[in-house]
């Protein structure tokens, strides 16, 4: 008897449970299940989740106010009773408006020109282009004769017009060295034994050999005026301390200004007190012969020139419309002249060079279309420009540039031409381009 009642209390739970679950099926708009859709009560606490068939069983479907969510679909809210045992539920998709995000990506510098199987070892503006040298590779062993210049084999000369297209190309036979453009914007190549001036039509290259001596050390020579054949000239020498401009005017010259590393050339004249006495008097002698101090001699003689403790004097000059300028990073001042060499102005404080801070690399440009100038600096492995003011002498804030040691810097028409290859890549040497700005 007892057997028979708790079969019978067993039947009327599992009706009355049977009668208060239910199962909520979660489909989106096009009929897909929706799998992870959330069942909470109106206080947030979760009940259960939408399995794989997109179902969530309910064990107590009693009047209730639930309230079903997705990520991706707007909410529901589902009233239940004891009358329905499935509750097939249907989500619409939620459009969520996103907060406006302003991504500010740089740009990459332009690639100017590039290959494959060529380095470009050089390049050099002119009135209708770009002309550039490029090279299969460098020679590695060299003659002390040849100093620290770089030498390249299996090269080419390439051809730009101002749309940057490529119009000609001519094979070089000769080891070569770099290009070269004289006051008269002449444009040379300097191969290892050999210079040749450069003559180009549309779509056409032509060397001829010249027998001239440059010093490519030497700041260039600049046409002041050509009417008058007016040039401003110099007598630099990178082996001694100090030099002079001059503005030449048919045979005259006229000296303007006289620069020098008053601390360096001190040192370069004291070499005399260690020469030995007949050294000394063969100093002596040639100072007779030749009308040169004997001290200045003397550090000739000893080798001073040479040494790690000698470094060549930069003083570069701009011809601005009517105006000279003349930079004396050493004496931090900028020497203003007009056409005929009278002096202007000088603006002082024009701190370009500074000990310890960002390093200076010796290097001074000029935009030949808008005459600005600026001073190359490297901080790091990063290279930047700074235009200075050459009204007050001050230097506008950094302009860096993207990529990292760039060589060959040039500016032209507000941008900054450079080569630059990737540290450990087999990449070749490109030509880039970027704004200034």
């Amino acid at each position: 008897m007892k057997g028979i009642f708790f079969i019978l209390l067993l039947v009327v739970s599992n009706s009355l449970l049977s009668q208060e679950s239910c199962v909520v099926k979660i489909v989106s708009s096009n009929g897909n299940v929706i799998i992870g859709a959330n069942l909470s009560n109106q206080d947030g606490e979760l009940i259960g989740t939408s399995n794989s068939r997109g179902t969530i069983f309910l064990g107590d479907c009693s009047n209730r106010t639930l309230i079903i969510s997705h990520i991706s679909h707007k909410d529901y809210w589902l009233k239940t009773n004891l009358d329905l045992s499935v509750y097939t539920v249907i989500l619409e998709l939620s459009i969520q408006s996103l907060p406006e995000a302003f991504i500010d990506s740089e740009k990459l510098p332009e690639i100017v020109f590039k290959s494959d199987t060529f380095h470009v070892s050089d390049f050099i503006f002119h009135d209708k282009g770009i002309l550039l040298l490029t090279h299969g590779k460098k020679r590695l062993f060299k003659k002390q004769s040849e100093g620290d210049v770089q030498i390249f084999r299996d090269c080419k000369i390439v051809k730009l017009d101002k749309n940057l297209n490529l119009v000609a190309s001519s094979e070089i036979i000769e080891e070569c060295v770099g290009f070269y453009k004289d006051e008269y914007n002449q444009c040379f190549l300097r191969t290892l034994d050999s210079m040749f001036i450069l003559k180009h039509s549309l779509n056409e290259i032509s060397m001829s050999k010249v027998q001239i001596d440059i010093d490519f050390e030497k700041p260039a020579f600049l046409i002041i005026d050509e009417k008058e054949e007016t040039i401003l000239v110099n007598n630099y020498d990178s082996t001694f301390p100090a030099f002079e401009y001059f503005i030449q005017t048919g045979d005259s010259l006229t000296e303007i200004c006289s620069l020098s590393d008053e601390k360096l050339l001190h040192t370069f004249r004291a070499q005399y007190r260690n020469l030995i006495p007949r050294e000394k008097l063969n100093a002596y002698r040639m100072e007779l012969r030749t009308g040169i101090d004997k001290e200045i001699i003397s550090g000739y003689m000893t080798g001073f020139h040479q040494s790690i403790l000698f470094d060549p004097i930069y003083a570069p000059s701009f011809v601005i419309e009517d105006s000279i300028y003349v930079v004396d990073i050493l004496g931090r001042q900028i020497s203003v002249f007009d056409k005929r060499g009278a002096l202007q102005r000088v603006v002082e404080n024009a701190v370009i060079s500074e000990k310890g801070k960002n390093k200076f690399q010796n290097k001074i440009i000029q935009d030949p279309s808008t005459g600005k100038v600026y001073a190359l600096y490297l901080v790091g492995q990063r290279g930047f420009l700074k235009r200075i003011d050459l009204v007050t002498g001050e230097l506008d804030d950094p302009i860096f540039l993207t990529y990292e040691y760039p060589s060959k810097v040039q500016i032209m028409d507000g941008e900054m031409y450079y080569l630059y290859r990737p540290f450990s890549s087999p990449q070749k040497t490109y030509l880039y381009k970027e704004a200034l700005n």
